[in-house]
């Protein structure tokens, strides 16, 4: 497929068109309807594209694979925010506490609360996340400063536990 992104020329900036163009033949790309929704088709000229169903099996697979690899990712890499801090590299220890705490937490909690979308971060979190998680993640994800890091870290590292077990207590609804 190909897909190209227009800004009108009246209108509000951030409004913008995202045109995907595919060949039949396609293999299903945005037409995943817990993904994206269902299809706005404008031209099919055959009359044969419609949404599609994510196979469960799959997805359960794909998230449990993902959930190993965020674990891993934040067993290794989280102390690279004190290793930053140590050093005086406070711009370092932010990235770290970003890219290497915030990242997997967040997408753990999509797995938890849209396992569909997990992977969207947390730009659509304020929709999918239940209230009181969104506002602790924001208290966890506006840093004012490089003090606040080390705490901030146990924080969400240890609720990145908790979200972990109530997975593996309850599962993740699909």
């Amino acid at each position: 497929h190909s897909q190209a992104f227009y800004r009108l020329t009246q209108g509000a900036p951030h409004l913008v068109i995202d045109l995907v163009v595919m060949r039949r033949s396609s293999e299903g790309w945005f037409l995943e309807r817990k993904r994206h929704g269902d299809p706005a088709v404008l031209f099919d000229r055959l009359g044969g594209i419609t949404g599609t169903d994510i196979d469960a099996a799959e997805q359960q697979a794909l998230v449990a694979q993902r959930i190993d690899w965020l674990r891993s990712m934040l067993a290794i890499f989280a102390d690279f925010v004190d290793k930053d801090l140590q050093r005086g590299n406070h711009l370092g220890a932010l990235d770290a506490y970003r890219s290497m705490v915030l990242r997997p937490l967040t997408e753990l909690l999509g797995i938890r609360y849209c396992p569909y979308r997990y992977d969207f971060g947390a730009r659509y979190a304020a929709y999918e996340f239940p209230p009181e998680v969104v506002t602790r993640l924001e208290r966890l994800s506006f840093v004012a400063d490089p003090e606040e890091l080390p705490a901030l870290r146990r924080e969400a590292e240890g609720w990145f536990l908790d979200v972990l077990t109530e997975i593996d207590l309850e599962g993740i609804e699909l």
